[in-house]
Parts: C-alpha cells; structure tokens; sequence
C-alpha cells in the first residue's frame, strides 16, 4: 500500500509544481492557500502520515536527505510549509501575466 501513497505522493507534488505552466493562476493561489492551511494547522502533510506512518520526516526531506541534501525539520518545515507555496504562487502570476 506505501508503494500507492508514494505514487500519488509524487503526482501531486509534481502537479503542484508544474501548475503554473497548465492551470490559471486564479487556481494555483487558492491552491496555494488551502496548501497553507492544511500545512500550518495540521503542521504535517496527511499524505506524508499516510506514506511513513508518522510524520517526524515530511515527503521532500526523506527524498532530498537519500540525494544528499539534509535539512533540518526546521529548514524543511519553512521551505515547504512557507517558501514553496509563495514560490510557486509568484511564479504563476509572473508566468501567466507579466510574462504573457
């Protein structure tokens, strides 16, 4: 069953990432903000619980850490949590209307 939870683990990431290239920028923000809502009430990604079973290494930082890229909780906490769903919202609005 975690080999599904990866799956769908890694096609949404994938998805959310590449949004600003295929979805209105209109969605991407209110993605981005039901994506910071969930993610700093909860402070831990459902899919994230679902996948490892607990929630003491999130999706990205598991990942990263086997390239040889090891964050913090705390540095994966900010950079996942605060700095990709800002990311990604700039990078919609710039894609889809400064850069039509």
């Amino acid at each position: 069953m975690k080999h599904i939870y990866f799956i769908v683990h890694t096609f949404f990431i994938l998805a959310y990432w590449t949004a600003p290239f295929w979805l209105n920028w209109k969605l991407v923000l209110f993605i981005s903000l039901i994506y910071l809502l969930i993610s700093n009430s909860l402070k831990y990604c459902p899919l994230t619980k679902l996948q490892f079973g607990h929630t003491r290494k999130g999706f990205q930082q598991y990942y990263l850490s086997r390239l040889g890229l090891n964050l913090s909780n705390s540095q994966n906490a900010v950079f996942t949590r605060w700095i990709t769903p800002f990311f990604i919202s700039f990078i919609a609005v710039m894609w889809q209307l400064v850069l039509k």
